[in-house]
């Protein structure tokens, strides 16, 4: 007979891991966030409606067509690509030299995000809206894990893996770096830095685009969904370290994780003030956050 301690510790297990599952989706929006602020100062509000857009249009063909999510994900992607380089162009190459960047990339993606939210309430209602795919759930070492959750972090895994790779091993990447530490010194050696700024922000974009084609494998989509999940990604870009790759990752996990295991074993409420508390102690400690490094880049 299995005592209830044991099944409590089950569960308690079976939280945490669902809570890393869906941290890893957390960490795809909050690299994108963190490559864009680090290598061009934007802080992109707008950034959770390519989430939204991205999983409307995969439960849209899903519905109509029945095609499956998997093999939409890279057409959706690619979309949502061309839209953030036509947004990165519209938006922000005239004022990418401005001294109040930050400032004026908050309120312009601000007013974006409002737009984009209220057009999609007009075009398909504020009403929850979801599909069935992947429906049951996989048993490991006597957990249980829903198959699409499962699925979609490994996706995420291995989105996460390539771009590393890109960072690390092509020049394109050591391009990135680069402008991310210095752009006045990436201009001198001979780094199109206006290039670099187009390429990141369609990457970001790309990064949020396949986070909200998975997340609707196995959440209900809202025209909220994206600003609610993007607050999430400010909070776990800042508890990583403003710009940091690896800390955008690491701090998803950890947000995701208390949040999840605090809504178990308290309520909902208590789950978010831990996690949240968890960020204004590592601030406290770290004003930098986990990986960040002080003081911003000429």
């Amino acid at each position: 007979m299995v005592s209830s301690d044991m099944v409590d510790i089950s569960v308690t297990l079976q939280v945490l891991v669902n809570g890393i599952l869906v941290g890893l989706l957390l960490a795809l929006a909050a690299v994108g966030l963190s490559l864009v602020f680090g290598v061009m100062r934007i802080v992109n509000v707008a950034h959770g409606e390519f989430i939204m857009l991205a999983a409307y249009a995969t439960f849209w063909l899903y519905t109509w067509s029945g095609i499956n999510p998997l093999l939409t994900f890279v057409p959706i992607v690619a979309l949502m690509g061309v839209l953030g380089y036509l947004m990165y162009q519209g938006l922000f190459t005239k004022i990418m030299d401005r001294e109040t960047l930050e400032n004026d990339s908050l309120l312009i993606t601000f007013g974006v995000s409002i737009i984009l939210i209220n057009l999609a309430r007009l075009a398909w209602e504020p009403n929850r809206r979801s599909y069935e795919f992947l429906v049951g759930s996989f048993e490991v070492l006597g957990l249980r894990f829903g198959k699409a959750l499962l699925l979609a972090g490994g996706f995420a895994i291995a989105l996460y893996v390539g771009v590393y790779l890109i960072l690390s091993r092509t020049q394109l990447g050591r391009a990135i770096r680069a402008t991310a530490q210095n752009r006045k010194q990436a201009n001198r050696v001979g780094i199109d830095v206006r290039s670099i700024d187009a390429k990141t922000f369609v990457l970001a974009s790309m990064l949020a685009a396949s986070s909200g084609v998975l997340l609707s494998m196995f959440r209900s989509i809202t025209p909220n969904m994206g600003f609610e999940f993007v607050l999430d990604s400010f909070v776990v870009m800042i508890l990583g370290g403003l710009g940091s790759f690896f800390g955008a990752f690491v701090g998803a996990l950890l947000y995701s994780s208390v949040d999840h295991l605090g809504g178990h074993l308290f309520d909902i409420t208590t789950g978010n003030i831990l996690s949240l508390s968890m960020v204004f102690l590592v601030l406290l400690l770290s004003p930098s956050g986990l990986f960040g490094s002080p003081g911003r880049r000429e």
